[in-house]
């Protein structure tokens, strides 16, 4: 009863061009914001790259197994949990989409396991930048 996690970087279905995901950052947008800097964040985009784009690739340093749940074990369910989601510049898993899931709670299992990876960002031109990736949870009874 044990679960498997794969992280594919070279995922042709997100090969395509860079796409892009709001940010927080505290740069005002215009300069009627002067009194109020500090009160409000606007949002600016940050551009997600694709594996291709990077320097260096995102290093998974600590990866987090997702459990069975009882009601899965008891239907002998068993299979694959594929997720997309963006390995943020600031070291967090966001953006999580179910590409492929399975029922009785191991969709929801896998994505708090993804939450909780532990990584080093993609580097591009010297920084570090968000970078999609597809996880893999692969859930086997034996």
């Amino acid at each position: 009863m044990r679960a498997l996690l794969s992280v594919v970087l070279a995922s042709a279905f997100w090969c395509g061009g860079g796409l892009s995901v709001l940010a927080q950052s505290s740069i005002p947008q215009n300069s009627n914001q002067g009194k109020n800097d500090n009160q409000s964040l606007s949002q600016v985009e940050e551009k997600i790259y694709t594996f291709k784009e990077v320097t260096t690739k995102v290093a998974i340093k600590k990866r987090v197994e997702p459990s069975y749940t009882e009601s899965a074990r008891e239907n002998r369910i068993e299979g694959i949990v594929v997720l997309k989601a963006v390995f943020s510049s600031n070291g967090k898993v966001t953006n999580i989409e179910v590409m492929q899931g399975l029922p009785y709670g191991l969709t929801k299992k896998a994505m708090e396991a993804a939450r909780k990876i532990k990584f080093v960002p993609a580097i591009k031109d010297g920084r570090p930048v968000s970078q999609y990736i597809q996880i893999e949870y692969h859930f086997n009874l034996n």
